[in-house]
């Protein structure tokens, strides 16, 4: 048979979804690179896919790779309304503020954990 190589089948596309995105963000933010995880995230919402809790959490250990601790706090806070944090979300944050020795920070992250049961 000389028929098209993949057996004659045609690709199709796969949209991307939280899964797809949460691994590109992962692996910006493992490489500190914090810019291409935002622009990832940015398209993701733009694309309506909605972010789980595991997408947001790459995202927010983008934030940590940085020390960028309020950023990450901030979008703990915003995931709020349609997600609940886990505890590996509030222990990045911890660690974000840790990077950036912010005391401050890292013990009101660790007052809102204790008033949500997790401390």
């Amino acid at each position: 048979g000389g028929g098209p190589v993949g057996g004659g089948r045609r690709r199709q596309s796969v949209a991307p979804d939280a899964v797809t995105y949460g691994s590109l963000v992962a692996r910006a933010g493992a490489g500190r690179r914090l810019g291409l995880a935002l622009d990832l995230w940015r398209e993701m919402k733009r694309r309506g896919v909605r972010a789980d809790v595991p997408a947001t959490n790459a995202l927010l250990n983008a934030y940590a790779k940085v020390g960028d601790g309020a950023s990450a706090f901030r979008e703990l806070r915003a995931m709020r309304p349609l997600l609940t944090p886990s505890i590996i979300s509030y222990n990045t944050v911890l660690d974000a503020y840790a990077r950036a020795g912010d005391l401050e920070g890292f013990a009101e992250v660790l007052k809102e954990m204790t008033s949500r049961g997790m401390g």
